[in-house]
């Protein structure tokens, strides 16, 4: 059998933890959003977000990546945006930014890259770097080529700092 082999209960356990964490996060927005403008209640609802992420995650994971640590905090501080400006469209771009970010950083928790390259690669853009000081070259690619792409990206990534360039 391939695989780690997990018991009934177990299963049941994180299964009715992750039921509860979403009923108090779906219960919570009810309250936060419902007959209400927005406000206060965006970074309050992301940080519920993010911390019911970081509590349903399975803890015999690797935690995030150094480099994916960024991502809980910039959702946070684009969602605390909200709450300071007035201009609608400003408010549009920080809600959709924290919408992004936080979809991000809850990828990373469950040990998923977040990086840039692979988000791109994943959607069909490539970023080319030959030498340095040259500007990024991007290109669209056919999904094969996308998926092949995104592979080579994650295992360079997963060897040692002995590679010259970035791809």
């Amino acid at each position: 059998m391939a695989g780690p082999m997990h018991s009934a209960p177990a299963i049941a356990r994180t299964a009715t933890g992750i039921g509860l964490v979403a009923l108090a996060t779906g219960l919570l927005a009810q309250y936060l959003f419902v007959d209400a403008a927005l406000g206060i209640n965006v970074p309050i609802a992301t940080a519920a977000l993010l911390l019911a992420g970081w509590v349903a995650r399975d803890p015999a994971s690797a935690p995030p990546r150094l480099v994916d640590a960024w991502l809980a905090p910039a959702a946070l501080i684009l969602s605390a945006f909200v709450a300071l400006r007035g201009d609608g469209t400003m408010v549009a771009l920080d809600v959709l930014g924290a919408i992004a970010l936080s979809g991000a950083a809850l990828a990373s928790f469950g040990g998923l890259r977040a990086d840039a390259a692979v988000v791109l690669a994943a959607h069909g853009i490539r970023l080319q770097h030959d030498e340095p000081g040259k500007a990024w070259q991007a290109w669209n690619l056919s999904r094969e080529q996308a998926r092949a792409a995104t592979d080579e990206f994650i295992s360079l990534s997963a060897q040692p700092a002995a590679r010259s360039g970035v791809r």
